[in-house]
C-alpha cells in the first residue's frame, strides 16, 4: 500500500547546509580539496572525522575540591611532540613546586583571601551577578556572544559591540548601586572595602594563574596524544595539518601562545606572546635557549559549517564526494517517524545511508555497544522507508572509525536476522572504504547521473 500524499517523504530544500557547502565547494578549490581529503587522505580523515565533543573537549578540572568545566574552542599546534610537551610540563610543575611561597607565606595569603571573603556579603555578590546576568540579557548582541559555539576574546567583543554606544546599561546600574552601598555600609568605619583593596594583593600568592595555565595546557595536550594514538596520526602530520588549514583560512588563532623554558633557574619561565606565526622555533628572553610552545587555533567558515552538521565533517564529505561523481541524492529526507542522512537515486531502486560521529575514547566494549545502536537505526529506517513505499537496494552506515578499529569489533557482533535488512545486505562501514562501496553501488545498479 503506497503511503497518502501527507505521509510521502520530504525531499530536503535544495539550500540544505550541506547543498550549501557543497556549492561553495564548487566555488572555492581550497574547501574541494579538503573535503575529498577526509575520505581519501590518511592524516585529514583521521584527524578530523572525529565527534566535536572530542575534537573540541571539555575538561572538569579540579579546584579547591569542587570540578570546574571548561571547554577547549580550540585546535592545538604543539612545537614537539606530545609526550615531549607534556614532559617538560611535568619538569616546570616540579620547578613550581620547589621554589613555590613557603608553606608560612601561602597560609596567610589564604587568610586573607577568607577575609577579604567575609567581608563582601552574600547580597553583594548576588547584585554584582545579577547586575551582569540582566545587562547579558537585554542586549541580543551581548546575548548571542554568550550563547555562540566559540570562546569569547576581544576582537569578537569589539565586533559585537562597537563603541559599546548601542549597549543598554540601565539593567546594572540600580543593581550596582545596591552592591556598593552595601559593600560601604557593611562597617562604617568603611574597613570592609579597606581590606578587600589590601587584600587583592594577596591574590598574587594564593591564585597562582601561570601555574593554573600550565596544568590546562598539560590537560588538552594529555587529551590529544590520546586521540592522536587512538586514529594513529604521528605528531609532525597533526602540526602539518594544523598549518595548512591556518594558510587556507579554515582555522584561526583563538588566545596567545602559551611558551616556557624549564632550563631557566628556579621556577623556569612560562609566558604569553600574541603572534600569527607558528612552526618556527622560539627562544627564551632570559637564557636564549630553545623553548616549548602550543598555541590554539578555532575553526571558521566553511569548516565550521561542515563541524556543527548533525553528523559533522563525516557528513559533508560524503555529500562532495556524491556531487563530484554526479550521483543524484537527497539528503535529510524526512520520514514521519525517521529521517535518513542520504538517499542515493535509481531507476532501479535507491540506496540509503546513514552516517554517524561517534565517539572513540571508550573502551572496546563502549564502540561495540555503539555500533549495535548503529546497525539498529539503519535497520529500522530501512523498515520505516518500506512502509512509506520507498524501495532501497542497498543500504550502508558509514562510521568515523577507521577501517583497522572497526573489523576485530565487527567480528564480535552478531549477525541481523531481519529478512529487509539482509535483502538491501545492510552493513557497517569505515568512512575508509566509503568511496569503493559508493563506486560500486553505483556501477552495480545504475544509479542516476545528475
Amino acid at each position: 500500500m503506497k503511503p497518502s500524499s501527507a505521509e510521502q517523504p520530504t525531499r530536503n530544500p535544495v539550500k540544505s547546509p550541506i547543498r550549501d557547502l557543497c556549492d561553495q565547494a564548487r566555488q572555492d578549490r581550497r574547501l574541494a580539496l579538503l573535503l575529498e581529503a577526509c575520505l581519501t587522505d590518511p592524516v585529514a580523515s583521521r584527524a578530523l572525522l572525529l565527534h566535536r565533543t572530542e575534537l573540541f573537549p571539555r575538561l572538569e578540572i579540579p579546584i579547591e575540591g569542587s570540578m570546574i568545566t571548561i571547554a577547549a574552542g580550540g585546535l592545538p599546534f604543539l612545537s614537539e611532540s606530545p609526550k615531549l610537551i607534556r614532559r617538560s610540563l611535568k619538569d616546570l610543575a616540579g620547578k613550581y613546586a620547589t621554589h613555590s611561597p613557603h608553606p608560612e607565606r601561602l597560609a596567610e595569603a589564604q587568610d586573607r583571601m577568607a577575609s577579604a571573603q567575609a567581608a563582601i556579603a552574600e547580597s553583594v555578590r548576588d547584585a554584582f551577578a545579577l547586575a551582569i546576568l540582566n545587562t547579558v540579557s537585554a542586549n541580543p548582541p551581548l546575548l548571542e556572544l554568550v550563547n555562540g559555539p566559540r570562546p569569547i576574546d576581544r576582537p569578537r567583543l569589539r565586533h559585537a559591540v562597537k563603541d559599546y554606544s548601542g549597549i543598554d546599561w540601565s539593567p546594572a546600574a540600580a543593581l550596582l548601586a545596591e552592591a556598593f552601598s552595601a559593600l560601604f555600609q557593611t562597617d562604617k568605619s568603611r574597613k570592609p572595602i579597606q581590606q578587600l583593596l589590601i587584600h587583592i594583593d594577596a591574590l598574587k600568592d594564593a591564585v597562582d594563574l601561570e601555574r593554573f595555565k600550565a596544568q590546562i595546557v598539560d590537560w588538552l595536550t594529555a587529551h590529544f596524544h590520546r586521540l592522536l594514538q587512538i586514529r594513529g596520526v604521528h605528531h609532525d602530520d597533526w602540526a602539518g595539518l594544523v598549518q595548512q588549514l591556518h594558510d587556507d583560512r579554515f582555522l584561526e588563532h583563538a588566545g596567545p601562545l602559551y611558551f616556557w623554558c624549564t632550563q631557566c633557574e628556579e621556577t623556569g619561565v612560562f609566558g604569553t606572546l600574541q603572534t600569527s606565526r607558528v612552526g618556527m622555533d622560539l627562544f627564551c628572553p632570559k637564557c636564549g635557549r630553545r623553548m616549548f610552545y602550543t598555541a590554539a587555533f578555532y575553526s571558521t567558515g566553511a569548516l565550521t559549517q561542515a563541524l556543527e552538521l548533525h553528523d559533522g565533517v563525516l557528513a559533508a564529505a560524503l555529500a562532495w564526494h556524491l556531487t563530484q561523481r554526479d550521483i543524484d541524492f537527497d539528503d535529510s529526507v524526512k520520514l514521519p517517524d525517521a529521517e535518513l542522512d542520504f538517499v542515493l537515486r535509481s531507476s532501479e531502486g535507491d540506496a540509503i545511508i546513514e552516517c554517524k560521529m561517534n565517539h572513540l575514547l571508550g573502551d572496546d566494549d563502549s564502540l561495540l555497544n555503539t555500533l549495535y545502536k548503529n546497525r539498529n537505526q539503519l535497520r529500522d529506517h530501512v523498515l520505516i522507508a518500506k512502509n512509506q513505499g520507498m524501495a532501497f537496494h542497498s543500504a550502508a552506515c558509514i562510521v568515523n572509525l577507521t577501517r583497522r578499529q572497526l573489523t576485530p569489533l565487527l567480528k564480535r557482533m552478531n549477525a541481523e536476522p531481519d529478512a529487509d535488512f539482509v535483502r538491501v545486505r545492510g552493513q557497517i562501514l569505515s568512512f575508509e572504504d566509503a568511496p569503493a562501496w559508493l563506486a560500486q553501488t553505483s556501477r552495480g545498479r545504475g544509479l542516476r547521473l545528475l
